[in-house]
């Protein structure tokens, strides 16, 4: 017989639910979801974890550390980039009451690409992330690009932002190769493909205004 389900949906013997909650910052009443779906988005968020952080000083980069599922080493603007996200979602927690640290935990940066002018002025800035849903086993992928060219007395600007839904976990789906497409299109129709769609976009170019 199934294990009997209490009224917040999550059932009275979720081992790999209790699994979850002792490597992340969860709601203690999940929504309703498998004994498998909780096994799965638990293994696939360690995965997550160890896709993009730096290396130790006395590693070398390998060229094909990447394939090979190691992480890689980050710049200073990429650094700067990830703190950006982490505090913007610590802002979100408190303004809208949550358990501490419920955001800030539960989002990963599968990748970034960052070039700056100084700290807070970015001339490219890239990132993939995950946010992984604290109350049952889904999460959403988030893709933004930034762009900002001077040249002489003119510039032009553009960015892009996408999103992504997985409603069933998985162990096997970090395809950055679909996003390589989204990066080389015009803002306007870089998402609504792929199961990608796009949040907002936006491009300025005073040479043709």
């Amino acid at each position: 017989m199934p294990p009997k389900r209490t009224h917040s949906g999550a059932t009275k013997e979720c081992p790999h639910f209790d699994k979850a909650k002792t490597l992340f910052v969860l709601q203690d009443n999940p929504e309703r979801a498998t004994e498998q779906a909780w096994d799965t988005y638990t293994v696939n968020r360690v995965k997550a974890s160890k896709r993009f952080e730096p290396l130790d000083d006395d590693d070398e980069r390998e060229d094909d550390e990447e394939d090979a599922g190691r992480p890689y080493e980050i710049n200073e603007a990429e650094v700067y980039t990830v703190i950006t996200i982490s505090r913007a979602l610590e802002k979100l927690e408190k303004d809208l009451g949550l358990k501490k640290n419920i955001l800030l935990e539960s989002y990963r940066v599968l990748s970034c690409y960052g070039e700056y002018f100084m700290e807070d002025k970015p001339r490219e800035c890239t990132t993939h992330t995950r946010l992984y849903s604290p109350t049952k086993p889904v999460y959403v992928d988030v893709y933004m690009a930034f762009i900002y060219r001077h040249y002489g007395d003119s510039a032009e600007w553009s960015y892009k932002l996408g999103f992504k839904v997985y409603q069933e976990p998985a162990l096997e789906d970090y395809h950055p190769e679909v996003l390589e497409k989204f990066s080389k299109r015009s803002p306007s129709n870089a998402f609504n493909a792929d199961t990608w769609y796009s949040i907002a976009y936006a491009f300025f170019d005073d040479k043709k205004a």
